[in-house]
């Protein structure tokens, strides 16, 4: 057992399974260490990763320095939600897509996101009307309106598919193929080879590495990641 304080920053659309699966699964392994989760960004995970305010962070990074370890966790893909008896609930071309009203998760408020980046590749752009911090506000607001978002099909299938029964939503597959979102798991070099930081990140990856409707291992699976 190790009795270590973790900093940690956790994505939003794995936030509300993997907070309380590490919290709960650290407490039973090693009840004297203790985690405090941060909120995420790719820019101030990274800038606290380097600044020694974070100790490791659960995102997808497009890009890391040198310096930046990195483990991969899972793969996911946007799916696209709307009111049930939205226009376009049957069928959607690019065309209406990108015509339609969308609101955009972003945690920063103002990045783009995968979405946008094979828009622009293609020479399109879609009508963004409200940018908001987290997908379950976004669910919220698609279900009083007329309005479309995207989402990672992970979050539908966890935390997201209570709002998705609860709101009488829809998903439907994207018009079109994007790549594949890749969640990391990332730290500093200076703590590479740190026992007890080795193990927190085994068990944030025994976690946040499987999808959510699959049962995640027991702690004596948990190894480390070095």
């Amino acid at each position: 057992m190790f009795a270590i304080l973790v900093l940690i920053a956790v994505t939003d659309s794995l936030a509300a399974e993997a907070v309380s699966g590490i919290a709960l699964r650290l407490r039973a392994t090693s009840p004297f260490a203790r985690v405090a989760f941060s909120f995420h960004t790719n820019a101030s995970s990274l800038d606290g990763i380097e600044r020694g305010t974070l100790d490791c962070a659960v995102g997808m990074f497009p890009a890391l320095p040198r310096d930046i370890h990195v483990h991969g966790l899972r793969t996911d893909h946007y799916v696209c939600v709307m009111q049930r008896d939205h226009a376009l609930g049957q069928e959607m071309t690019l065309d209406q897509f990108v015509a339609a009203s969308h609101v955009l998760v972003t945690p920063s408020g103002m990045d783009l996101g995968v979405v946008d980046g094979w828009l622009s590749l293609h020479g399109r752009t879609r009508t963004i009307v409200t940018v908001v911090n987290h997908f379950a506000d976004a669910l919220r607001i698609i279900a009083e309106s007329d309005l479309l978002t995207c989402v990672p099909s992970g979050f539908i299938l966890g935390h997201g598919q209570t709002l998705v029964a609860q709101h009488g939503l829809m998903v439907r597959p994207l018009p079109f193929e994007t790549e594949k979102l890749i969640y990391k798991l990332v730290w500093h070099e200076r703590l590479h080879t740190h026992p007890a930081h080795q193990w927190f990140r085994s068990l944030v990856a025994g976690v946040c590495g499987i999808p959510a409707e699959t049962t995640a291992p027991g702690p004596k699976h948990v190894r480390r990641i070095s």
